[in-house]
């Protein structure tokens, strides 16, 4: 009966330290894990900081293309008709 009392109490202090060398292993693993999804997510956050530096930069860029577009066009028609006032001319010319 001893002996089974003493065996217990080993049994019992063994699985208490593999439990207890368990949870720091757990814990260290855990930590590690979360610093890594810190550091992903700061990465991250700086990449979407970055991006939206770039779109208030370029927010008036789009506008701008659509004018210079529209003045292009302009300029365009102009020479179109220009092209098509000489053409007239040479044939009353000739």
């Amino acid at each position: 009966m001893l002996f089974i009392a003493n065996y217990n109490h080993q049994l019992f202090f063994t699985l208490l330290i593999v439990s207890l060398l368990l949870a720091v292993f757990l814990r260290i693993v855990f930590l590690r894990g979360k610093k890594e999804g810190f550091q992903k997510l700061s990465v991250i956050f700086n990449e979407l900081e970055k991006e939206n530096q770039l779109a208030t930069k370029y927010k008036g860029v789009s506008t701008k293309i659509t004018s210079l577009e529209k003045v292009t066009q302009q300029k365009i028609r102009t020479i179109k008709v220009d092209i098509q006032n000489i053409n007239f001319t040479l044939s009353e010319i000739f």
